[in-house]
């Protein structure tokens, strides 16, 4: 029987920062399609509505850029 082979984790490193670098980048790309849409609406239909739903976006922007901040911190390490 034969035992199971090596685990080379600088190999399972780089592919876990490959994975958590491509859902920021999904996550940022999801922000941006939010606040087209409200950008969108409020430019087709100017009589809507939009401030209770800017200023949440505003909020998760600047969660977004925190978030960001601190992983480019932690991968510089």
């Amino acid at each position: 029987m034969r035992g199971r082979e090596p685990v080379d984790w600088d190999k399972e490193l780089l592919k876990t920062k490959k994975i958590q670098r491509r859902g920021l980048g999904i996550s940022a790309l999801s922000l941006l399609f939010a606040l087209a849409m409200i950008g969108g609406v409020k430019f087709y239909r100017p009589e809507a509505s939009v401030s209770k739903v800017l200023l949440p976006a505003i909020a998760m922007f600047f969660a977004m850029g925190v978030i960001f901040l601190v992983l480019m911190k932690r991968w510089k390490k």
